[in-house]
């Protein structure tokens, strides 16, 4: 059973036979007997199971948790744009396909460039169209 000196709420661990005996409190050294201090529930334990419990899943987390950071190369995730891409996972064929149409892009983007400057310069007045060409 669990005791309670009644001057500083020191706690003691006695057996139920004791209970009538006179004690000295080793923290403040003051004189109670055991009829006269408070008696505190026997704990279980449960609570300390539980919390041993929560405590391991936490550290199991914490742990996974750097498992997967150091699986991850130990960096942050880059964000791509949207024309990058990483195209090892293809197919030999697709990554063929893939190059072609990249080509073909290009090329696309090159004609655009030269019409918009064609039309730039049919845009431009008389005077300022000679000094363009």
């Amino acid at each position: 059973m669990k005791l309670e000196c009644p001057y500083c709420w020191q706690h003691y661990e006695i057996n139920a036979t004791d209970r009538d005996q006179d004690f000295v409190c080793l923290c403040c050294e003051q004189t109670f007997n055991g009829k006269d201090a408070l008696l505190l529930p026997e704990s279980g334990g449960g609570e300390r199971k539980w919390c041993r419990i929560l405590l391991a899943a936490v550290v199991l987390l914490v742990i996974f948790n750097l498992f997967l950071w150091w699986q991850c190369g130990g960096q942050e995730r880059k964000t791509t744009n949207a024309t990058e891409f990483s195209v090892s996972a293809l197919p030999p064929s697709l990554e063929r396909d893939f190059a072609e149409l990249r080509e073909r892009q290009t090329r696309l983007e090159e004609q655009v460039r030269a019409l918009q400057e064609e039309l730039r310069k049919l845009q431009l007045p008389d005077g300022d169209r000679r000094a363009a060409e």
